[in-house]
């Protein structure tokens, strides 16, 4: 006889309201998933490799929606995950959706 696991969804606080999520309905496009896998150095770098085909000899993982300001009047931009290869390559991970209607 099959055990059907019970989870209990976490309470987050995003953008200062708090909310529920539950783990089991989202995928890695939600915005706090994709920022919960890739605050871990090795699973994001495994990751990475993975569908990028490639070795990467380091990755530092970017806060996420961190906003860089480039200039003092610019409006800035927000990177998500930026990563380094082993032969100096730098790559900016942006996770893009598309609504179907």
């Amino acid at each position: 006889m099959t055990q059907k696991r019970s989870v209990v969804p976490d309470k987050v606080t995003v953008k200062g309201k708090t909310e529920t999520i539950n783990f089991d309905e989202i995928g890695i496009t939600n915005d706090f998933m994709f920022g919960t896998v890739f605050r871990d150095k090795e699973k994001c770098k495994e990751l990475l490799q993975r569908i990028l085909k490639i070795r990467l000899a380091e990755i530092e993982v970017v806060e996420p929606q961190k906003v860089m300001k480039t200039t003092l009047i610019g409006k800035g931009i927000r990177i998500d995950i930026y990563a380094k290869d082993s032969e100096g390559n730098v790559y900016d991970i942006e996770m893009q959706t598309t609504e179907v209607f």
